[in-house]
């Protein structure tokens, strides 16, 4: 009897124990369970963090930039501010009615925005707020960003996007297409206020502002260099020094590429590059890149027969009262186009033709770089 007693004890200890022992287990599974459930969560929220603000390479026209890039609904959005500083846009903010506008060469666009905080934007779903993608800009905890789609829709950027191993986003301006011009504004000489013989600064005033810099062609006559068209002595003015002559009303002849090149760096530093006397081909290729070039040739780009040569302070220098200046904005196998400031929007003029006449007047370019 004291047996079955003592047995039927160490029976029911051994079952307290097993109990206890299972229990405890049981508590320090959930314990685990719910350390690993959030940590699960942690990774989730970083994954979200990554997905909606990344740290990018962007490398735009040439120069790199690390930024933050917000990603939504397969959107990105990259900072504002690269517009002003890299892409030579102007930015006006109407903080009350929620208006970006951006000026960007001719033309001028009100982006309205709208402003998130992170947590916002982390913990937003589809159903319960607006697409950011609806917007062109967004204002995440005051700062503003603006979307690639509106710069690839609307200002025609050139975009790639790399996702591996990082980020890495490549803007530039419009690329050209071969037998497509490039979209280069087009200033007419003879507009009020006119400039009878301005055609060289009016050519560089079109690529000023193709690269998005606020240039015209009267602010451009002012500033380029001058000397007489017949000296006291009877020597000529010579155009490797400065105009030549009255440019807005005239007796002039012109200026050629080291006077309109100082000119340009007046604006652009040394962005501005003096390609003369390389060949067509290099003209060519810049244009590949997206950059009009600007040339001397004459006024029906043909080569002239009518070439002289003058007498100047500074030695001999061929001339023709034919020489004129034009902005090349593309080409093709058979014709090269030009933006010429005396009224035609990507002119198409025959490429054997332009060569032998840029040729002739000392194939002279300049170009302005990324």
């Amino acid at each position: 009897m004291k047996i079955n007693k003592v047995i039927t004890c160490f029976i029911l200890f051994l079952s307290f124990t097993v109990v206890f022992l299972v229990t405890k287990s049981s508590a320090c599974s959930k314990e685990d369970r719910v350390a690993t459930t959030s940590k699960v969560i942690a990774n989730q929220q970083e994954v979200i963090n990554e997905n909606y603000q990344i740290n990018a390479e962007l490398n735009i026209n040439n120069q790199k930039v690390n930024g933050q890039v917000i990603l939504y609904d397969h959107g990105y959005y990259i900072p504002l501010t690269i517009i002003d500083q890299v892409l030579g846009g102007k930015i006006v903010e109407t903080p009350l009615l929620n208006i970006i506008t951006l000026h960007y060469k001719e033309n001028d666009f009100l982006l309205p925005y709208t402003s998130l905080q992170s947590t916002e934007l982390l913990s937003s779903s589809k159903k319960d707020h607006k697409k950011l993608t609806d917007y062109d800009v967004l204002d995440l905890n005051g700062n503003l960003y603006i979307s690639l789609a509106f710069l690839q829709e609307n200002l025609k950027f050139f975009i790639a996007i790399n996702q591996q191993p990082n980020l890495n986003i490549t803007i530039e301006r419009q690329r050209a297409t071969v037998g497509v011009p490039l979209d280069v504004p087009l200033i007419k000489q003879m507009e009020a206020p006119r400039l009878y013989n301005g055609c060289e600064v009016t050519s560089l005033a079109m690529i000023l502002q193709y690269h998005g810099i606020d240039a015209n062609k009267n602010e451009l006559s002012e500033e380029i260099a001058t000397v007489p068209l017949t000296y006291s002595n009877g020597l000529k003015g010579n155009p490797n020094e400065g105009f030549v002559g009255d440019m807005a009303d005239g007796p002039g002849l012109g200026v050629y590429h080291e006077p309109m090149l100082e000119l340009a760096q007046k604006y652009v530093g040394k962005k501005a590059v003096d390609i003369t006397g390389e060949d067509s081909n290099t003209m060519y290729e810049y244009i590949d890149q997206g950059l009009p070039v600007w040339i001397i040739t004459t006024a029906n780009y043909v080569p002239v027969g009518n070439m002289e040569t003058w007498e100047t302070p500074s030695g001999p220098v061929d001339i023709t009262f034919s020489v004129h200046s034009g902005a090349v904005t593309g080409y093709d196998e058979s014709y090269v186009y030009v933006n010429d400031p005396y009224g035609e929007k990507n002119k198409k003029v025959n490429r054997d033709n332009f060569e032998l006449a840029w040729e002739q007047m000392g194939s002279q370019a300049i170009v302005i770089t990324k």
